[in-house]
């Protein structure tokens, strides 16, 4: 009804993006953007040290060519203005070669994975999908060096992991990769 007060329920806090910075809105406070405020649907983050993608359970794996991922926490400044920003160099790939940073998880049902990337420098593209006995929710982000949000949705039947890298399986040959990672 015209008038009627607005109550937000939310046991943590909240991320919004205000004039291209992050700010962080408290528990049970409304998200307030540059755009208005940000209604969602209750959601539960299940991909774990979302925000510290240089440790446990992340980790890196390769095979059919290129090495492993060389990952450097701290190495840049985050989109809130922290220097928690993770540096990822993924070897180039071709044929049937990965080299790829991931996390599994277990939870079923519709999800959205997401991560703020940038370019190291001047341009890369950040490969991301999820995995669970099939591909789900492959996604190419185009990156330059400003930061950009980005996502993919998908449905799980069961255990997946939810995957970073330069997969030439499912994208084709894929030139090395600098990019910078974050939440």
């Amino acid at each position: 009804a015209k008038g009627a007060a607005l109550t937000v329920t939310r046991a943590s806090t909240k991320s919004c993006v205000v004039g291209g910075v992050i700010t962080t809105a408290s528990a049970n406070a409304l998200c307030v953007e540059s755009d208005g405020a940000l209604l969602e649907q209750a959601a539960t983050n299940v991909v774990l040290q979302s925000g510290h993608i240089d440790t446990a359970p992340w980790t890196s794996t390769s095979a059919n060519g290129p090495a492993n991922p060389t990952v450097t926490a701290n190495a840049a400044t985050a989109p809130d203005g922290t220097s928690t920003a993770t540096q990822i160099d993924f070897p180039a790939s071709s044929g049937t070669g990965f080299s790829l940073r991931y996390q599994d998880a277990t939870t079923s049902g519709v999800w959205t994975w997401s991560v703020w990337a940038r370019a190291v420098s001047g341009t890369a593209t950040l490969n991301m999908y999820a995995y669970g006995g099939t591909y789900l929710g492959q996604k190419s982000c185009a990156l330059t060096t400003t930061w950009t949000r980005c996502q993919t949705t998908g449905t799980r039947t069961g255990s997946s992991s939810f995957i970073m890298g330069t997969d030439s399986f499912i994208f084709g040959s894929v030139a090395a990769q600098s990019v910078y990672v974050w939440g």
